[in-house]
């Protein structure tokens, strides 16, 4: 408290006190009117008093009147406004990162790293640093394996070197650790000392945007003057740090990241795989690989690929030091069936930064059944010749082809063709797929298309439209097709020419879906969907129907719709309907022959088909949006109801239940998926991934009976070693950011002069005192009234 209470006359010139004021409303006229009658009463009872001398008398009068002065100004309860100022000491917080990453041994071999962690580990003073001394061979040898914590540790454990021991002394350092959260430690190094103690490299995820957050909110009113945060910047979750840094530098708060590791540390990686979810025994499955590497340029690296523990395939490349993109395939034996795990590894190096990264897993489900696949085509057009070479060699298709302008004797004279759609239902239902190219809906009979109706709808057959410039889709006006494509068209409307350089462009769910992934990068597979130009005349498409997913837009729509859809599908009933815009998909052959091409079309077969080869085809269709989960991730359970109409139902709610199938008997988890308003039967909800293990999801018993169930796997996914390089550009962004500044170890010397050049905040609190509450008050009056009281009794005054 700055305000000295040493009298009135002394408050009122304090120089903290804002404003005096009265707690009881009186006009200032009413206030001189009770002073001056105070001190008419005090004058009129010792003028009585005429045995006392004159000046004695006013002393008298003049203790009197101050009495009832006090009195009157206390019933009006007086308060003064005041403001109180403080130094509060400065708070530095300092934050290490006990995260995995941070317990890889990096091989050091440049001067530059070495000497930083001859710094850390006071093999060389903060003050030799700039001239950078040599080192003897065995302290080199040993630096160059030490792990990164180890090097915080060095800097936060040695007193001599550590952030307290060069502050001034009103500075306070605040230390915690963090890897998905923030932990406060204890209140001063050293943390290690004991066994087991101080943070260790165990965090299975960094969230440092978060921990960042979390630790300055702690500090409450105290401010921190600076975070200094020992990290690799090796960030997998949580909140944007570079989010977060820009909140700091608004609140006045400079990051201070000290760079702990290599910012190419050598390390062979895999960084992604590109395979199909589902094969056929006796299959050769193409797999393509994303491999980083430093350190070990022009070395021959082994890849290998594994079923079930057992090796499939082995091939050598040549390392190149940058991203690069490998092919490897596999033939699944004929025995197998049902799930498999999928491992291919790039054999370690012995000097890697962690082998932990050489390897991916993925689960693969093996089917054992043929397609049965009907291709109705009008025309010998270029997409239906290589569409046609392509089902007749794939070996997992029973294919039959109806020509609807080829003559009877075809149909006689070989066994591929027949001559219309079956009138038998159970044979006509028997197909898995029919392809429906550029014909007149006339050639159909009311009741054949009514049959391809209920084989999609009731018995969870798909359909797939390839448009053409003659009939395909305009014939179908007022057709049962037309229910079933997931597009809408004008009945009389003519193909209109596009111009030449518009092709097919990915949308967000064509990217995330596997019938549109022809290569990898991103990049790489725009560009090769960029290949199919020109397109020559599309249909004249007026927009997709509620529920439905397009694939694949326009690039320039021209006077066409606005998105207009090249590819997209949707559920019909139990089933799958895919429309085609374009029969100009030939054009991926270009220069590649058939491998996009084949890869398009046996994807989306597979896509089309796949539920109704695993049996998934009942009424109610419960799926994932993936069949494999890291542990935090989230679920995402759809499924669709049908009634037994096969017409969508309307419930407020659809409750599954989730049990994990590999362990344990515990009882099912509820969840209760909420109805998609835009997509009548679509029911969704969400259920974090949260221990490793196999799942199965199921409706309640009343449903069970026409429903599937859906299963999928959790696994711990190493994201710490996804990436072992020191991020120093992330680091770099936040520190000018917020404010501060990007830090070496042996930069750190310079840290202290940093953090106490910021400017020294001042704490102000206002508040009101009520002059009683003062203490003053009762005294002065206790003291007037006492001293008038001794002097009457003193000369015997009444």
């Amino acid at each position: 408290m700055t305000v000295q209470w040493i009298g009135l006359a002394g408050i009122l010139a304090a120089r903290d006190v804002e404003t005096v004021l009265l707690n009881r409303n009186v006009s200032a006229a009413v206030l001189l009117l009770m002073v001056l009658a105070a001190a008419a009463y005090a004058a009129w009872l010792y003028r009585r008093e005429t045995a006392l001398g004159a000046p004695f008398r006013v002393f008298l009068g003049v203790l009197r009147t101050c009495a009832l002065v006090l009195v009157v100004l206390l019933l009006l309860e007086p308060a003064f406004r005041v403001r109180e100022t403080s130094m509060p000491k400065k708070t530095v917080l300092v934050m290490i990162d006990a995260s995995e990453s941070m317990g890889i041994r990096d091989i050091r071999k440049t001067d530059e790293d070495i000497l930083d962690a001859a710094v850390a580990l006071g093999d060389v003073p903060f003050a030799e640093a700039g001239s950078r001394p040599a080192l003897a061979r065995s302290v080199r040898e040993r630096l160059a394996q030490v792990s990164r914590l180890d090097l915080v540790k060095g800097v936060v454990d040695s007193s001599d070197r550590n952030l307290p021991g060069r502050l001034p002394e009103d500075y306070v350092v605040r230390y915690c650790q963090f890897a998905e959260t923030a932990e406060s430690l204890a209140a001063a190094p050293p943390f290690w000392e004991a066994e087991g103690g101080g943070p260790q490299a165990a965090g299975k995820t960094t969230h440092l945007g978060s921990a960042i957050e979390e630790a300055v909110n702690r500090c409450g009113a105290d401010t921190p003057a600076g975070v200094v945060i020992f990290t690799d910047g090796a960030v997998n979750g949580g909140r944007d740090v570079l989010d977060v840094a820009g909140r700091m530098g608004q609140r006045a708060i400079p990051l201070y990241p000290v760079g702990v590791g290599l910012a190419r540390p050598d390390d062979v990686s895999l960084h992604d795989l590109v395979v199909q979810d589902v094969a056929f025994p006796g299959d050769t499955v193409p797999a393509r690989l994303q491999i980083r590497s430093h350190g070990f340029e022009k070395r021959l690296a082994s890849v290998s690929v594994t079923l079930n523990g057992r090796q499939l395939s082995r091939r050598s490349l040549v390392l190149t030091g940058e991203p690069q993109f490998e092919d490897i395939s596999f033939e699944v034996p004929r025995s197998q069936r049902g799930h498999a795990e999928l491992d291919v590894t790039v054999a370690p190096f012995a000097d890697e930064a962690t082998h932990v990264n050489n390897r991916l897993r993925k689960t693969l489900r093996i089917v054992d059944e043929k397609i049965n696949v009907l291709c109705i085509e009008g025309s010998a057009r270029w997409e239906f010749r290589y569409l046609r070479a392509i089902l007749k060699r794939d070996p997992r298709l029973n294919v039959k082809f109806i020509a609807t302008r080829a003559k009877p004797e075809l149909a006689r004279l070989s066994r591929e063709h027949i001559t219309r759609f079956p009138a038998d239902p159970e044979e006509a239902f028997a197909y898995d797929l029919v392809i429906l190219g550029d014909v007149d809906a006339s050639f159909f009979g009311a009741e054949e298309l009514l049959r391809l109706e209920e084989l999609v709808r009731d018995r969870a057959g798909s359909l797939l439209m390839l448009a053409g410039r003659r009939a395909a889709p305009a014939a179908y006006a007022g057709t049962p097709v037309e229910r079933l494509l997931p597009v809408r068209f004008e009945a009389d409307g003519q193909s209109e020419l596009v111009e030449k350089t518009a092709h097919p462009v990915l949308t967000p769910a064509g990217r995330h879906s596997m019938v549109m992934i022809l290569d990898t990068p991103k990049e790489k597979n725009d560009a090769i969907w960029a290949r199919i130009k020109p397109l020559g005349r599309l249909p004249p498409l007026t927009g997709v129907k509620p529920g439905s997913i397009v694939l694949a837009r326009l690039s320039d729509a021209g006077q066409h719709v606005a998105q207009y859809p090249v590819i997209a599908w949707q559920r019909y009933g139990s089933g799958k309907v895919m429309f085609i815009a374009t029969d100009r998909l030939w054009r991926l052959r270009f220069k590649t022959g058939d491998k996009y091409h084949w890869r398009l079309w046996s994807q989306a077969i597979q896509f089309l088909t796949l539920s109704r080869l695993l049996g998934e085809h009942k009424r109610i269709k419960i799926e994932t949006d993936r069949t494999v989960y890291a542990v935090g991730e989230q679920v995402r359970v759809y499924a669709h109801v049908s009634d037994e109409a096969y017409q969508p139902a309307t419930l407020p709610a659809f409750d599954v239940y989730l049990k994990r199938t590999d362990a344990g008997t515990g009882d099912p988890a509820l969840l209760r998926l909420k109805p998609e308003p835009m997509s009548p039967g679509l029911y969704q909800g969400y259920t974090p991934a949260a221990r490793e293990g196999t799942y199965g999801i199921q409706p309640g018993p009343t449903h069970r009976p026409f429903a599937n169930e859906a299963t999928f796997r959790v696994r711990a996914v190493e994201r710490e070693f996804a990436e072992t390089a020191m991020r120093e550009p992330l680091l770099q962004k936040m520190a000018a950011l917020s404010g501060g500044r990007y830090l070496r170890m042996r930069d750190l010397p310079a840290l202290p002069e940093m953090v106490r050049d910021r400017r020294r905040r001042v704490r102000t609190l206002r508040r009101e005192i009520t002059l009683w509450d003062t203490g003053w008050a009762p005294l002065a009056l206790l003291a007037l009234v006492g001293t008038e009281w001794f002097l009457r009794r003193r000369n015997d005054l009444a």
